[in-house]
């Protein structure tokens, strides 16, 4: 039930950090010396990266932070540099704290300058200069994509610049804390982004259908900003997708949505058996044993099947920096939480039901998870 395997390159919420990336930005200091000069000599060094322009790093640290927290460093430092930018798209989702499947390929972020659309490169980690030995080993920055305003559905793109130039609509946006992404430290101002129905509904139509659900679930369930939402609460915000395409999108993900999803991988693996042709599965069953009762993912109760989904990271002692991770077993060791498990499963099984545990691994792998499947007897 946990949210992302260990060392992927997924984006889970509140996940444990591998330390804090601290940003600097440049700027004149009281002997009306400018910072940026000794940054500048850092970057040179191979001792500091420049994320965005005038705003850094220590390169140890974005060299050994995973890849989404990297994503939501440069998330930061474009909010450093553009402090009146408003983020939207997977952008907007991150910092509303919803969990997303993949880390975001760019930083999105509105423009009303048309000339700018597009996506823009980050700025070389160490410069131009020649760099050290660490060149080879530090990852590149995020670029960030830069997107005109929603269009409402009906409304034509001409019209709506129109509307923005005579100063008569201005892009929705809320204001969340400076402390809005764990693990980042340095940004001292609110970050400007669009609401989460319209990030919702901008996004979601975009992605894949998997991708899509894992968001849709996560909002349904609460895991998020401002959450629970309902379907009624999601269909508002309609009137910002545009085409028939993307309508008939974010209608596919909604009609695969479900609220009883306790986690990233749950959603991923409802998904994948769906797109195998499994029958679907009753989801958060209860089985009593006559001792006690046990909740389970998934339950084909005709067919006498248990399929429970299992992260590697509920298996890890938790720690302290670690608060959104689920069924971690705070305060036992992880040879306990195994311990547990098998007791748990040993019960289940006491009841005549089989009981199947898929791994991140298996979801990656469709034939494997299909195979695996079949063996177990879920119906299709």
């Amino acid at each position: 039930m946990t949210s992302a395997p260990a060392g992927s390159h997924t984006l889970p919420p509140h996940a444990p950090q591998n330390g804090t990336i601290a940003l600097h930005r440049a700027g004149p200091r009281d002997d009306d010396v400018h910072t940026g000069t000794a940054y500048a000599e850092r970057v040179r060094r191979g001792e500091a990266v420049r994320l965005r322009r005038g705003v850094y790093t220590s390169a140890q640290s974005w060299k050994d932070a995973a890849p989404w927290q990297r994503h939501a460093a440069a998330v930061a430092a474009t909010a450093l540099q553009h402090p009146t930018g408003i983020f939207c798209r997977e952008s907007a989702l991150l910092l509303h704290s919803v969990p997303l499947l993949h880390t975001p390929a760019a930083v999105h972020l509105r423009t009303y300058d048309r000339t700018v659309v597009g996506t823009r490169p980050a700025p070389p980690p160490f410069g131009r200069s020649p760099g050290p030995s660490a060149r080879e080993t530090v990852p590149d920055g995020v670029p960030t994509r830069l997107i005109e305003p929603a269009r409402y559905k009906g409304h034509r793109r001409d019209e709506l610049r129109r509307r923005i130039g005579d100063g008569e609509w201005e892009n929705p946006s809320t204001s969340l804390p400076a402390e809005t992404l764990p693990g980042i430290s340095g940004v001292e101002r609110p970050y400007h982004v669009e609401p989460l129905g319209l990030a919702a509904a901008d996004t979601v139509p975009r992605l894949t259908v998997t991708d899509a659900v894992v968001i849709l679930d996560s909002l349904l369930a609460g895991r998020c900003r401002g959450g629970p939402w309902n379907m009624a609460q999601l269909r508002r915000w309609e009137t910002h997708i545009s085409s028939t395409r993307l309508m008939n999108r974010w209608s596919q993900a909604l009609a695969l949505a479900d609220a009883r999803a306790e986690s990233v991988g749950e959603s991923v693996l409802r998904i994948r058996m769906h797109q195998l042709g499994f029958q679907p599965p009753a989801l958060q069953s209860l089985i009593s044993t006559g001792e006690r009762t046990y909740r389970v993912d998934f339950e084909w109760r005709e067919a006498g099947v248990v399929v429970e989904f299992d992260g590697r990271v509920k298996y890890r002692t938790p720690r302290a920096d670690s608060p959104g991770v689920p069924d971690a077993g705070v305060g036992s060791a992880p040879e306990q939480t195994v311990w547990a498990k098998k007791l748990r499963e040993d019960a289940i099984r006491s009841t005549g039901r089989r009981v199947v545990r898929v791994v991140w691994s298996d979801l990656v792998d469709r034939s494997r998870l299909e195979r695996l499947l079949l063996a177990a007897g879920i119906p299709r």
